[in-house]
C-alpha cells in the first residue's frame, strides 16, 4: 500500500482512473462522488447527492477522460438517474441528466423475447456498474 486517500464515510463502489492524467474518482455508499489527484493528500473535489436517492452510487470516466458519470438508484426502485459531468468543470453540475425508469428498462429486456416475469425480475436488479460504451 503506498497510500490511503481517505475521505468517505461509507464503502466504496467504484474507482475510475481518468485516461489522460493522474486523476481519478471514487463513488461510496455514502451518495458522495470524490475526484482525487494521486500527486495531492486529499480530494480535490466533492459531489454529494441528494438523500432522494439510494446509496448504491456508481461512476466512471469515458474513454477521453473529458467526461464522467454518475448512477444512483431512483427512491422507492422506480429505476436510475444517470449524470453525465464535464471533468474540466464538475462543479458548474451535470450538463446531462437522464431518469432510465424501470418499467423502460423491462420493456428493453422484454423485446430482447426474454420471458415477461424474468425482464421484471431483471429490470428491478441493481445496478453493480456504469460504463461508457
Amino acid at each position: 500500500l503506498l497510500r490511503n486517500f481517505r475521505g468517505h464515510s461509507g464503502d466504496v463502489t467504484d474507482i475510475s482512473m481518468s485516461p489522460t492524467d493522474d486523476t481519478f474518482i471514487t463513488s461510496s455508499t455514502d451518495r458522495t462522488v470524490r475526484m482525487w489527484n494521486l500527486e495531492q493528500a486529499g480530494c480535490i473535489a466533492q459531489l454529494e447527492l441528494p438523500p432522494s436517492v439510494g446509496s448504491a452510487v456508481h461512476s466512471t470516466f469515458d474513454s477521453t477522460g473529458l467526461v464522467f458519470g454518475v448512477t444512483a438508484p431512483m427512491a422507492g426502485g422506480g429505476g436510475q438517474h444517470v449524470h453525465l459531468y464535464d471533468a474540466r468543470q464538475y462543479g458548474a453540475g451535470p450538463f446531462a441528466d437522464l431518469k432510465v425508469e424501470q418499467s423502460s428498462i423491462e420493456k428493453s429486456i422484454a423485446s430482447k423475447g426474454v420471458a415477461r416475469e424474468l425482464a421484471m425480475d431483471l429490470s428491478r436488479a441493481d445496478w453493480t456498474s456504469m460504463r461508457f460504451n
